[in-house]
This record gives C-alpha cells, structure tokens and sequence, in this order.
C-alpha cells in the first residue's frame, strides 16, 4: 500500500479533509496531522518521520499556504530528502487556489483542482498517479471520455465531407460499448471523399437502436435521404443533437447508478 504525507495550510483544511477521505477509500495510507498526532507528541519529529516514510508527499497550493512557513518547511524536508537521497519520497503538487508556484515546483506538472466541478476527474488523475485501486478512478475516467464525446455542431456554410462523419462513429462505437453491445460496423472513409446520402442513412439505425435502450424517443430524423439530395449542416445538426441526448443520458444513467452502489 503506497503510503501519502498531505502538507496543507489550515485554511484549506475543508478541502484536505476530503481529498484525505478519498485516498483512504482508494487503499492509500494517508499521513495527516489530524490523525496521526496525539497529545505529548513532538511535531517536528512526527512531522519528520511521515515524511520519511512516505511514498509521495501532497502539497496543497494555495496563497495561505504558500505563506506558511508550516507547510513550506514540510516542502523544504521533503525536497531536502529527495535530493540526499534519504528518501523516496516524490513532491505532488495539488493547485487548490491560484497562487505563485515555489520555485523548485515550476515545471512540474499538477494536478488542477481549482474548478471544484471537475474534482472527479481531477482526483482520477490524482489517484493514479499515486497509485491507488479506488474504483471512482475508472468510473471518473469513463465519465469524462463520454463528455469528451459530444459532437459539435456544424455551421453555415461548413465544407462537408465524408470524414466529417468520422466523430459520429468513434461516438455511436464508444456508447455501443458502455451499453454492453455488439459495435457497428461502419465502412471506413478516405480522405477527401464526398459525402454522401448513404453515409448519414447508415449511422440512424445504431442511434436509434441506442435511443431505444436509454427510453428516449426514436424515428426522429428525417430520413432516408435521397441518394441526390445535396446535404447541409442544419440536417447533420439533427443527427449532432440526437447523439448528444444519448450521450448525455449515458453519462446521467452512470452517475445514477454510481450513487446507488
């Protein structure tokens, strides 16, 4: 089990108390003031020894504690140790709030944690870099490749060609997959190939199909189209909002079902 030192400022303890709470739940041994100090006990020396031990050492960035001379001489022990070599401990930045970067951590990348309605995604990424097996991590990850799926919408007067498609299908796939179902499978397309009636015809029944499964409505699109009909982008639009109510009902069912587990 990988064993964490979480420095923060005080001042941010509401935000170390849960980012602590979900690296326990994703079998991380977590040192923290809070828990491991008892009465009598000498915080330099106990302070000294996590560090030690620890496999990484969390640092909450923020402007409180970046001005604190607590937190930053846990920093200072940590990189001190790595440095000489007595120590395996690896520095994980964690930005809470904007604040200047000490300067032995510019150029190493972070974890984001400033938008508090990203935090899933940003404690996935967090998890894994330290190692944890907490299913939240999979779950958060899968969470954001469906929103990563969202098709944008084309506009007036877009260049249209058979590859424009190609987000359609990766789409319909990857939410054919979630579902537990057999994957379409779609004719490939070549660069440059003109878009064609048959192309948008091929992709309604998987979506359909979808729809079906989620309970929303279906026989929605105005096809067939004509194999002459000359095709616009208010009619693929039809086809970008149709997935997109697919998507967003996977993503809503999967948060639905996570919450009753």
């Amino acid at each position: 089990m990988k064993q964490v030192f979480v420095s923060y400022s005080h001042k941010d303890k509401t935000f170390a108390t849960r980012l602590v709470a979900d690296l326990r739940k994703g079998d991380v041994q977590v040192w923290c003031d809070d828990h491991k100090l008892k009465i009598g006990d000498s915080i330099v020396d106990q302070v000294s020894h996590g560090i030690q031990a620890a496999d990484y050492l969390i640092t909450i960035l923020s402007p409180d504690a970046v001005t604190s001379p607590w937190a930053q001489e846990e920093l200072r022990q940590a990189e001190s140790l790595r440095l000489s070599g007595a120590s395996r401990v690896r520095i994980l930045p964690v930005l809470y709030r904007d604040c200047e970067m000490p300067s032995f951590l510019v150029g190493i990348l972070y974890a984001d944690f400033r938008d508090h309605n990203s935090y899933t995604e940003s404690f996935a990424r967090l998890l894994d870099a330290v190692g944890g097996t907490e299913k939240e991590s999979f779950h958060s990850n899968e969470l954001a490749f469906m929103r990563a799926l969202r098709l944008p919408r084309f506009y007036d007067g877009q260049y249209l060609t058979a590859i424009s498609l190609l987000r359609f299908q990766i789409a319909i796939n990857a939410i054919e997959a979630s579902l537990s179902l057999k994957t379409t499978a779609f004719q490939p397309f070549t660069h440059g190939q003109t878009l064609e009636a048959d192309h948008l015809n091929d992709l309604t029944p998987p979506v359909d199909a979808v729809r079906a499964i989620l309970g929303l409505p279906t026989k929605f699109f105005h096809f067939p189209f004509r194999r002459e009909q000359v095709l616009k982008p208010e009619q693929l639009n039809e086809l970008v909002d149709r997935l997109n109510e697919v998507i967003d009902r996977v993503i809503s069912r999967d948060q639905h079902n996570k919450a009753t587990v």
